[in-house]
């Protein structure tokens, strides 16, 4: 995949058609969604806010923020009795589209080759959290690559000498 190309994925029906979701970087710009949990089953206060940055035609609404309270099922069977399988299996297929467009374009900037791609994707796994998390040893090396040889024996002279 080229740099800066868009993460593609097929889409199998019969799901709830998907919305067009602007790129991360605008959308982070143009608004925040924050969920709180209460105490009552799957009743969540959601707030939305535009941000103080947002410009064009959400620039008046600069800065307000809106909340409000819905019940959406304290399980995954509840939620299926409230909105039907359909449209949680969509929203489900919906927010895993996402999350492995993410993760492909986490693998663009990490100049990923295709079959490291394909490995990647392979041995994916969806967590709670969304975003992998990269090991101590994986950060480091990461570092060390980017380093030119100098600074990376500069470093290591510095990490032996215990300073």
């Amino acid at each position: 995949m080229a740099q800066g190309q868009a993460a593609q994925v097929a889409r199998r029906a019969p799901t709830a058609p998907a919305r067009a979701t602007p790129p991360a970087s605008r959308a982070a710009k143009l608004e925040t969604a924050e969920e709180t949990s209460n105490t009552q089953g799957g009743v969540m206060t959601v707030t939305a806010t535009i941000s103080k940055e947002a410009g064009g035609d959400r620039a008046k609404f600069a800065g307000k923020s809106v909340s409000a309270t819905y019940d959406f099922g304290s399980s995954l069977d509840e939620a299926v009795e409230k909105f039907t399988e359909n449209v949680v299996f969509g929203v489900f297929i919906d927010q895993a589209v996402i999350r492995l467009q993410a993760l492909l374009r986490r693998a663009i900037e990490d100049e990923l080759t295709q079959k490291e791609i394909e490995e990647k994707v392979a041995n994916w796994k969806m967590t709670v959290g969304g975003r992998e998390r990269k090991s101590a040893a994986e950060k480091v090396t990461d570092l060390l690559g980017k380093m030119t040889d100098d600074q990376r024996k500069a470093l290591l002279a510095q990490l032996r000498s215990g300073k």
